[in-house]
């Protein structure tokens, strides 16, 4: 009796020990079907280390982790590992979904632009032509003269659309396209010496005003998140002008007395001539500016200061921008 007790207790704990040890193994499912039974021991960003059941003592086996579809514990837990499919859809769904938020908001930035331009009285040159020959005593019988006045400035205004490319945070691309105005005013002289009895004469001013689109390129440089600086060229292209003269208009008419001729008598009158051609053409011009930008009431807006100095002496340039920026979207998607 006692003899058959002492076995049915070994049977018993061999069966514990069974289940114990079916319960402590581990088993890898792999993607191509194939089950390992182990003991898992560590499980990285990249790899699944374990040892083979019946081998425990033997080496530490590594799979990656891309090659198991999942690990079922001895506890009865189930770890499931994403296939490398779906982790790229993932990866691409994610992109799109941030790419808009993340990069295109400053990928593309549109502003508006509006101000004023301040110029020298030489900004618009009129076009001389000039007909000099001698006739007699007169040593000039046909003259235009211009009297430059360049003591003066003129304002008129602007305005415009730009774009700025590309997240940098500290250089972005930008283009603009302006609309500007610009004053010219110069004393005005014209001599008339072609017959010999009448000495015509105009003195007054010209004032002209020249229209041009503002083709702005370049790179703007951020500094201490607020502050803006472009180093950019401008192409400058003159597409209307307006003018007009006003002076006095004198008419001297001569007699000759076999001798010397003298001035029998003078007519004078108030005079005003428009759309005399000015000279205009097109020019490039080096145009560095700087601007300041900040937040008000949620809306993005700035102001600035620009140069436009000319590469060549007759351009007849430079004139000074000044005016606010408005950002009216906070992404232009």
């Amino acid at each position: 009796m006692h003899y058959f007790s002492s076995k049915k207790n070994i049977l018993f704990v061999l069966i514990m020990l069974l289940c114990l040890a079916s319960k402590a193994q581990d088993t890898l499912v792999m993607r191509n079907g194939k089950t390992i039974l182990s003991k898992v021991l560590e499980i990285t960003p990249t790899e699944i280390k374990f040892k083979k059941l019946d081998n425990i003592d033997g080496p530490v086996y590594t799979e990656e982790k891309l090659t198991v579809s999942e690990i079922k514990y001895s506890n009865g837990a189930i770890l499931t590992f994403e296939s490398r499919e779906s982790l790229k859809e993932k990866e691409i769904e994610e992109f799109i979904r941030t790419y808009p938020q993340n990069t295109w908001g400053d990928f593309v930035n549109f502003n508006i632009e509006a101000g004023f331009v301040l110029n020298e009285s030489l900004c618009n040159l009129p076009k001389v032509e000039t007909d000099k020959y001698t006739r007699g005593f007169k040593p000039s019988s046909h003259e235009l003269i211009e009297s430059r006045r360049n003591d003066s400035y003129y304002m008129r205004y602007s305005f415009g659309v730009g774009l700025q490319f590309y997240n940098n945070p500290y250089i972005k691309p930008i283009m603009a396209l302006n609309y500007l105005e610009s004053v010219g005013s110069f004393e005005y002289r014209y001599l008339d010496h072609s017959n010999q009895s009448i000495y015509y004469q105009i003195e007054g001013v010209e004032h002209s005003i020249a229209r041009y689109i503002n083709v702005y390129i370049g790179f703007r440089t951020i500094v201490l998140k607020h502050i803006n600086i472009d180093l950019c060229h401008s192409i400058n292209f003159p597409f209307s002008t307006s003018n007009k003269i006003s002076g006095t208009e004198t008419k001297s008419y001569y007699e000759f007395n076999g001798q010397y001729y003298y001035v029998a008598r003078k007519e004078t009158n108030d005079v005003v001539i428009k759309n005399r051609d000015i000279y205009m053409k097109t020019s490039l011009s080096f145009s560095p500016k700087i601007s300041y930008t900040f937040k008000l009431q949620e809306r993005k807006i700035g102001i600035y200061v620009s140069r436009n100095l000319p590469f060549f002496s007759n351009s007849y340039l430079p004139w000074w921008m000044a005016g606010f920026i408005y950002y009216p979207f906070k992404k232009l998607q």
